[in-house]
């Protein structure tokens, strides 16, 4: 390659024989050479297309015919080079937080720029329009984003300004992420505005610290103490150290010792209690702190756990389910 950014276009036709491909190396014939592009045909002598990613100045590039089937093949090989952009694409773009009302965007600079345009916007509103003004300028990477609207899904393109107003780079994007929830004071909910098995929005289900990859924590019309749906904890081949819990949405003022949990509850084997307590981190279990130990039975009947007595900083309730037992069921 002569310049950093430029690509190189591989169409191979007429080709005789199936099982045929073509690859681009790099750097032959180090011990270790890349493979930056290729194509087969599998079991069809259908025509190979081939576009590299951006290759690097003074790199040597290879183009390599291979064939499955031994024997004489015959084919066309046509090749362009595209030269490189006067304006390359950002790339890595990451959302790295957000809360309710922000997020902070960050991306890799396609080369020497110092300037972009973001567009957060609409989920699915599709690529912004080409011209100056499409999105917001920012000089910031990371850049913060605000004024979202909570709990609501958002699509995210990037793109480089080299040259004020007149030469970008091509939109990158989207990349979709879902703000937070806002905060609530209390909550009622008794799962029957969903589909099964999803959970209300701004509730979730924790599982992690060891836990088999088939525990669940989702809705059942089967986990019900009133039609038609409840939610069901289930610890397949759990460990009994394993974090398997449903977590509220964020409480604005747990802390104020006012808050009182009211639920109904079962489960299918007489050990498998459940612990009531709080989280700081909603996806992390390492952040539960037990409150109280509820004795469940097999029958549903309705529990009350007061936290008059909590005057901590966590946001979060917790209702996670003892594994004293594998392969049994809590319904709440």
């Amino acid at each position: 390659a002569t310049e950093t950014g430029e690509t190189l276009d591989i169409t191979v036709s007429d080709i005789t024989s199936n099982w045929y491909g073509v690859f681009v190396i790099d750097n032959c014939p180090d011990s270790a050479p890349t493979c930056v592009a290729q194509a087969t045909n599998g079991s069809t002598n259908t025509d190979l297309v081939v576009t590299t990613p951006a290759l690097t100045a003074g790199t040597t590039y290879y183009i390599i015919m291979t064939d499955y089937i031994e024997g004489p093949t015959t084919f066309t090989m046509n090749s362009v080079v595209n030269a490189a952009p006067t304006c390359p694409d950002i790339t890595g773009l990451t959302i790295e937080s957000f809360t309710a009302t922000t997020a902070e965007i960050s991306w890799t600079v396609g080369g020497t720029e110092t300037d972009w345009e973001i567009a957060v916007q609409a989920d699915g509103a599709g690529e912004p329009a080409a011209a100056d003004g499409s999105g917001t300028d920012t000089a910031t990477n990371p850049h913060t984003a605000s004024g979202l609207t909570a709990n609501t899904p958002y699509d995210v393109y990037v793109r480089a300004e080299c040259t004020a107003g007149t030469d970008f780079g091509a939109w990158v994007g989207p990349l979709e992420f879902t703000t937070a929830c806002a905060s609530v004071s209390d909550f009622s909910e008794n799962f029957d505005a969903v589909s099964i098995p999803n959970l209300p929005a701004c509730w979730s289900g924790l599982i992690d610290n060891g836990a088999s990859s088939f525990a669940t924590v989702e809705t059942s019309t089967s986990a019900d103490s009133s039609a038609p749906n409840g939610v069901n904890l289930y610890n397949s081949s759990s460990s009994s150290t394993s974090n398997i819990m449903l977590v509220s949405p964020a409480l604005s003022n747990l802390g104020d010792g006012t808050h009182r949990l009211r639920f109904n509850g079962r489960n299918n084997s007489a050990s498998q209690d459940v612990e009531i307590g709080t989280l700081s981190d909603p996806t992390d279990g390492s952040t539960f702190t037990v409150l109280t130990t509820v004795d469940l039975t097999t029958t549903f009947d309705q529990y009350d756990v007061s936290f008059a007595g909590y005057s901590g900083s966590d946001n979060y309730i917790g209702i996670r389910r003892l594994s004293t037992a594998t392969f049994t069921y809590v319904n709440l």
